[in-house]
């Protein structure tokens, strides 16, 4: 088995991938000192691999930064590509909103919610600062709100796919949010997550109290989560992957295995090898190794 592979993804609408492109990777990766190359098309026209032997991958990652800018990339070891452990993000990683910020614009107090979010997404305001800050301006709202923003989710292109192919592979799937248990506990079900993960809203009377508990699931709690679910499951975070967007998802797309940033924040991407800019959720099977053949979005699985 041939030590590296080289993984070269487009968005599944483009089908722009050629062989005259994997012609050129090779001729790249030749001339640094790769050996023994052999292509493998996961989806032609979508995915590609390439799998090659070499005392390093410094230099296939410098070769690839140029197809960055139109494709998603990663070179990795060949070994252990495909995960036994899947934990997620979940608002504008699985989820095409930040659930948040949407409660916030129904109960009237958005604009100011909004500016919270994006500081605490791009890493210039502590998280768990920003969150006690942004409850406390829904104190007193109604909570008919949770029922209005469960009713608007709508998910990512790929989200349940990646979910019930890992799953069918004998993979164990955790969404883990700093978001709230009334939310994840949707998006679970939907998606098919074994377990999930998030804070909890306290009610009274009908009323937002806009209070929190003592304990906050932040960024810390989220790559302890990864390596307890890796415990607790005999494996190592070395077998785990990871997915998210915001600068709270660093530590746990630092721990896993395989992290990636999904259309992240500039913070996330400068601190996480492995992006998602391009492609949907499926990019991530691919970076695994799975066939398009392989997929399913089917509990039945």
């Amino acid at each position: 088995m041939k030590n590296h592979v080289a993984t070269v993804v487009t968005h599944p609408d483009k089908s722009d991938l050629t062989s005259s492109l994997q012609d050129q990777l090779a001729s790249q990766l030749a001339a640094e000192g790769a050996r023994n190359m052999t292509f493998r098309w996961l989806n032609e026209g979508v995915a590609f691999d390439c799998f090659f032997d070499a005392e390093g991958m410094d230099a296939a990652e410098s070769i690839l930064a140029p197809l960055k800018g139109d494709y998603d990339c990663t070179v990795q070891p060949n070994e252990n590509r495909r995960k036994r452990l899947l934990v997620s993000d979940m608002d504008s990683t699985m989820i095409d909103m930040e659930s948040l910020d949407v409660m916030a614009d129904a109960l009237g107090v958005g604009a100011a919610v909004r500016a919270l979010t994006e500081q605490s997404m791009q890493g210039t305001l502590n998280f768990e600062q920003s969150l006690r800050a942004r409850v406390s301006l829904l104190a007193g709202k109604p909570a008919a709100a949770l029922d209005d923003l469960v009713g608007r989710i709508s998910y990512l292109p790929g989200a349940k796919t990646l979910i019930q192919t890992m799953r069918k592979y004998g993979a164990y799937t955790a969404l883990i949010s700093g978001g709230f248990t009334f939310t994840t506990e949707v998006v679970a079900k939907a998606l098919g997550f074994h377990e999930h993960h998030a804070n909890p809203l306290p009610i009274k009377e009908d009323k937002i109290l806009g209070t929190l508990g003592p304990e906050i699931l932040g960024p810390a709690s989220k790559a302890d989560l990864l390596t307890r679910l890796c415990r607790q499951r005999g494996l190592t975070p070395l077998d785990a992957a990871a997915v998210g967007d915001g600068a709270n998802d660093i530590p746990m797309l630092q721990t896993a295995g395989l992290g990636v940033a999904y259309h992240g924040q500039p913070i996330v991407v400068e601190q996480t090898p492995r992006h998602i800019n391009h492609a949907d959720l499926t990019a991530l099977l691919y970076f695994q190794g799975y066939h398009h053949s392989e997929f399913t979005d089917s509990e039945d699985g």
